[in-house]
């Protein structure tokens, strides 16, 4: 026989989810029964008709009559188990604890429990058994027998369930005093007060638009190359002047060699100008220091030849000898400077003024190419300047031959002037002696010869000054090459600039905000003609930004400065 409990309860029925079995599954007192049917058979518990309405106990044995005690839906199930002798008690214990509000605890304390096996008395075996399952009270009456599968609940079976509740009873109390004690220490916020003021509504324009920075500038590179180096990438931050990105110097380098070798030669001509200029100068010196010396001896013999006129008059045979030996003399001069270096040098500063005319006009040829290159933009204004410089050094050079060639010519004019005039003075001197020899004295023949001897001498210095000129020319020379050596140290300094270009650094200092180029690509020049060149890299200052939007022309009067 199953162990139960007197309440009648609910079987699960097929399929349900509870997690107790029919044996170990908790009471339900409150719930009222779907069927109340107590039955004394085989010592089956006994059982509530409410059917008929009152308690009755039916078995195999001795019957026991019905209580006159009604039952029915108003009883619990409890008072109708009141009815079996023994029970009060026990079923008071259980209606006290099923009363309390704590049900759910009241569930896990009273699980079913298994009956208990206990021996009967020693006089039991000589008394007339009674009916199975039946008691006798002491009035001898037969009492109805204890239902099978019930378990008396004794003191101490009941002090053990209040124990073992007990720990989680007083955790109740203690947290419900816990949390009272929490409200009532809980202070009351104080209220919160402001002044109402009167001022003037706030409108907000929301629009949407892009952050820009205020500040940025693309570097860019002043030379055309290959970028050889890139030292940054996106979103690093770079101070002014930090090296960005670096191009190919390669090229830029073999022109700054090659423009260098031509400083070098340039400088070589002006030293060897200046060496030239020099010795001319001290050529024409000494030639001025020889023709005052002659023109001094020529005076003296002017003085002695007057002299002699008054004291010796036979000196005019010898004065007629002295002006053939002159004349002869002036002739051999003349043919020897017609035929030694004047006519050379001549021809010499005919042929550079040549030269020099015959590159002025190539000069002025490549000056009008390339100023039609420029104009369709195949070359750039600094060839125009160079083919410009050019000509202009061509004309100072024709100019120069050509001043030397006059001078040359003038130079060859004068001397053989000199020499006409001493060869027509030493004719005169001649016949003026041969005249005077029979006529005058030869103290006037001398006289008249060291005139001529004076003019001489006066012709030379004339001659040895002019060659002063020719020093003056010199000193052009040593300026035009002084010109051109300035010249090609300004374009070997533009080369050097230029090869100094080929390192990019940051203008201002911000964040690389772009990258253009990979490093390997070819950019072009940022002063080309026929473009702006190639951007290398994007510097931001992000410290201002520069909102753009664009604004409902609804809200444009709600919009003003400094809002």
């Amino acid at each position: 026989m199953r162990s139960g409990w007197l309440e009648p309860w609910r079987a699960p029925r097929r399929g349900s989810r509870r997690p107790f079995s029919r044996r170990h599954s908790p009471p339900r007192p409150w719930s009222r029964p779907r069927r109340a049917r107590r039955r004394w058979e085989s010592g089956s518990p006994a059982a509530c008709s409410p059917r008929f309405g009152s308690c009755g106990i039916t078995s195999a044995g001795p019957a026991i009559p019905r209580t006159s005690r009604p039952c029915g839906p108003a009883r619990t199930p409890s008072a109708c188990a009141a009815g079996v002798p023994g029970t009060r008690r026990r079923l008071a214990a259980r209606d006290a604890l099923v009363s309390a509000p704590h049900r759910g605890l009241w569930r896990w304390c009273t699980r079913p429990l298994r009956p208990a096996n206990r021996p009967r008395p020693a006089g039991a075996a000589t008394a007339k058994p009674p009916a199975q399952g039946a008691r006798s009270d002491p009035g001898g009456r037969a009492s109805p027998p204890t239902p099978r599968g019930i378990r008396s609940i004794t003191p101490s079976m009941t002090r053990k369930l209040l124990i073992g509740c007990l720990p989680l009873v007083l955790l109740a109390v203690a947290g419900t005093w816990w949390g009272v004690r929490r409200l009532r220490a809980a202070e009351p916020k104080p209220p919160r007060f402001h002044t109402v003021e009167r001022g003037d509504v706030e409108v907000k324009v929301t629009e949407i638009g892009a952050i820009e920075p205020l500040k940025k500038v693309e570097i860019k590179s002043k030379v055309a190359g290959r970028v050889s180096r890139l030292y940054v990438e996106a979103g690093t931050r770079v101070a002014a002047g930090q090296l960005l990105a670096e191009i190919d110097p390669t090229e830029i380098n073999s022109q700054v060699a090659q423009m260098q070798a031509q400083v070098d030669g340039a400088r070589a001509r002006w030293e060897q100008a200046k060496k030239a200029a020099a010795m001319s100068r001290e050529q024409t010196e000494a030639a001025i220091s020889q023709a005052r010396q002659a023109l001094r001896a020529a005076e003296a013999r002017l003085a002695a030849a007057e002299e002699q006129s008054r004291v010796q008059p036979d000196i005019q045979s010898s004065a007629v000898s002295q002006a053939e030996a002159s004349l002869k003399a002036s002739r051999e001069n003349l043919e020897l400077l017609q035929r030694s270096a004047h006519p050379q040098a001549l021809v010499q500063a005919r042929s550079g003024f040549e030269d020099a005319k015959a590159s002025e006009e190539s000069a002025r040829k490549n000056l009008e190419r390339q100023r039609r290159l420029l104009d369709r933009g195949f070359v750039s204004e600094q060839v125009v300047d160079a083919a410009r410089a050019e000509l202009a050094a061509a004309t100072a050079r024709r100019e120069q031959a050509q001043s030397r060639l006059e001078l040359i010519a003038e130079q060859n004019r004068l001397e053989a002037a000199a020499a006409q005039s001493r060869i027509a003075q030493d004719e005169a001197a001649l016949r003026t002696a041969r005249a005077n020899q029979a006529q005058v004295g030869i103290a006037r023949r001398e006289a008249d010869a060291a005139r001529a001897a004076v003019a001489q001498a006066r012709a030379q210095l004339a001659s040895a000054l002019a060659g002063r000129t020719q020093d003056l020319m010199r000193q052009d020379e040593v300026a035009a090459a002084h010109a051109a050596v300035v010249q090609l140290q300004n374009q070997l300094d533009e080369v050097r600039v230029r090869q100094g270009d080929t390192t990019l650094r940051a203008t201002m200092g911000g964040v690389v905000t772009r990258r253009y180029i990979e490093e390997g690509e070819l950019v072009t020049s940022g002063v080309s003609t026929f473009s702006s060149g190639t951007p290398v890299l994007q510097v931001a200052d992000l410290s201002r930004m520069l909102v753009k939007m664009t604004v409902n022309e609804v809200d444009v009067h709600k919009i003003r400065a400094g809002l």
